[in-house]
């Protein structure tokens, strides 16, 4: 037990939940995906959300909901998601975004191409793990708190790298650098093992120019994948990341990761077992250090749960931890594995709840966005919770 927690309430507590946009079956809004949540320097909030008729469509695209009053009520703003790309078309797969300063908004786009591959899957099934359609990165900037947004520009990043998924939004320096964290996948016709790492890109031009790959720590032999590599900017200036850890030789996660940088990326510390197990959420890190970390459990207890840390580099308690979400009647009983990385990922369009992110609100509780419901409709929900004191 990490005794800084103290004797004290130690539990992370729900005081409210609810839907930022209630699905409806056989439409655009059938379900909401890749949910993330933003404080923005004016006060509201900002969700981004993912949505189509399911899960994997050449239709879907991504949307932006605003609160003015904390999270309790939700309307949607007009937001421009990129189609055409030199004359290919595709769409709008996840949406981030990165206040630079009050009012200036960057938003991040993985953009899929649904064009060179008609009526296929963003996995090509009949290759091994990680093959996946052409995607791009796209920025657009906001300089009114994210109503109206520029022209969409695409970031130029090496062929080695294959299709980049972005796992995060942009990260912000404390030296104002920005940083872009996507994970390699291979081109769509690619059956080679896959070696999936996690690469940095740097800009100190707010955007307009990005420096050469790095890497984060992985496994040469493509047996351990880190996937989902989850970030945020501490208050002191250390980039915290959490990694999703899948072994591809036993079919079975392992515990997800923990491992600090002290230069904006570059370097990382040894990864450290962070005591829970499958897809962490970004971490919600307080001015003064506490940490809230929510995460989908989809093979043992079906549910999303969420746990506090008293520090940046301290335990994650289990008495800390609250149920977020249980799903009561899953579609298919997984809990005695996940199988094979392909298995894995051809499974995704089956999976109807996940995907948690946490943010600090202004308050100092915590919010967490995800999606949750049915194979016909999935709901974009949020919960806020209280964080013990130290």
């Amino acid at each position: 037990m990490d005794r800084k927690l103290g004797s004290m309430n130690r539990k992370l507590g729900i005081i409210d939940r609810g839907i930022i946009r209630k699905a409806k079956a056989g439409t655009r809004h059938a379900t909401f995906t890749y949910p993330n949540i933003y404080s923005i320097s004016n006060g509201s909030l900002l969700a981004t959300t993912r949505c189509g008729p399911s899960k994997d469509t050449e239709d879907e695209t991504c949307e932006i909901y605003k609160s003015v009053d904390n999270g309790r009520t939700w309307f949607q703003i007009p937001f421009p998601a990129p189609n055409d790309v030199n004359g290919v078309y595709g769409v709008a797969r996840s949406l981030h975004l990165t206040e630079l300063e009050n009012g200036h908004i960057i938003g991040m786009v993985m953009w899929l191409d649904r064009q060179t591959y008609p009526g296929g899957q963003i996995y090509n099934t009949e290759m091994s793990a990680g093959a996946c359609m052409p995607m791009k990165v796209m920025l657009s900037d906001s300089y009114d708190y994210g109503m109206t947004w520029s022209e969409w520009r695409v970031i130029d990043l090496p062929d080695e790298v294959g299709p980049p998924s972005i796992t995060c939004k942009l990260q912000k320096a404390k030296d104002g650098t920005l940083v872009l964290f996507i994970e390699t996948n291979k081109t769509y016709m690619d059956n080679s093992k896959w070696h999936l790492k996690i690469a940095a890109f740097h800009s100190k031009d707010r955007g307009k120019t990005w420096g050469k790959v790095v890497y984060a720590p992985f496994d040469p032999t493509g047996r351990i994948s880190h996937w989902d590599h989850r970030v945020s900017v501490a208050p002191d200036g250390r980039f915290v990341g959490f990694a999703w850890m899948h072994d591809n030789e036993t079919g079975g996660f392992i515990n997800v990761h923990r491992h600090i940088s002290n230069d904006n990326g570059y370097t990382w510390s040894e990864m450290v077992d962070a005591g829970f197990t499958d897809q962490p959420s970004v971490p919600a890190i307080l001015h003064d250090g506490r940490t809230v970390v929510a995460w989908v459990d989809r093979y043992k207890t079906m549910s999303i749960r969420a746990r506090f840390s008293n520090e940046i580099g301290s335990v994650f308690d289990p008495e800390t931890e609250v149920i977020i979400y249980e799903h009561k009647k899953p579609a298919e009983d997984r809990r005695n594995g996940c199988g094979k990385s392909s298995k894995l990922l051809n499974s995704i369009p089956d999976w109807c709840y996940g995907q948690p992110c946490a943010e600090v609100l202004p308050d100092g509780n915590v919010m967490v966005v995800y999606y949750a419901g049915t194979i016909e409709e999935m709901d974009l929900c949020w919960v806020k919770l209280s964080v013990p004191e130290k």
